[in-house]
């Protein structure tokens, strides 16, 4: 079906090479450059998402203008 076709192109890229599947990812993240609610340690924080670092963790420029990569154990999308 339709899923195994996903797959089947996902594995694809992956042998074609890790970078341009990482490229995609990068392109394709949500809110990338757009102000953001976030909760950082349980307490209120915006940030502007920039990307994502090798270990997987978000990475955030914060309100000094310093970007930061946070992983989910302190950094969650603020709920509205």
């Amino acid at each position: 079906g339709r899923l195994c076709e996903l797959f089947e192109q996902w594995w694809q890229q992956r042998l074609v090479g890790r970078e341009q599947l990482d490229q995609r990812y990068q392109d394709l993240l949500w809110a990338r450059g757009t102000p953001t609610a976030f909760e950082l340690d349980e307490l209120p924080f915006t940030g502007i998402p920039q990307g994502v670092d090798g270990d997987g963790r978000l990475r955030v420029e914060g309100p000094d203008g310093k970007v930061k990569a946070y992983g989910l154990d302190r950094l969650r999308f603020a709920l509205r």
